[in-house]
């Protein structure tokens, strides 16, 4: 759950940068990302980030450099056979092949 918490944390430090005022949508932005989502479903959301991030003037190593700051800070988290959500490598990995 830590590793969640810092990825929220991030991730609307990042949205309020680009957005201006996109923080009064946190609670409801907040409680969206929370949502159990499958693995698929969490590597298309990060494709769909990437395509935010180039209509912003960002290319993707943008969203590469933030997940190798939180594996580095929370390690690998994610990943394994049961589970949910695919490790921060394997994201990582995804993003480059885009």
């Amino acid at each position: 759950m830590q590793v969640l918490g810092a990825g929220l944390n991030l991730g609307a430090v990042l949205l309020e940068k680009l957005i201006p005022g996109s923080g009064n949508f946190a609670p409801i932005a907040g409680n969206l990302i929370a949502s159990s989502y499958s693995r698929p479903q969490e590597l298309e959301a990060d494709r769909h980030a990437v395509t935010i991030l180039r209509r912003a003037g960002y290319d993707k190593n943008v969203m590469i450099r933030s997940l190798n700051w939180i594996m580095q800070a929370e390690g690998n988290s994610g990943g394994g056979f049961l589970s949910t959500h695919p490790a921060t490598d394997e994201r990582i990995r995804a993003l480059r092949g885009l």
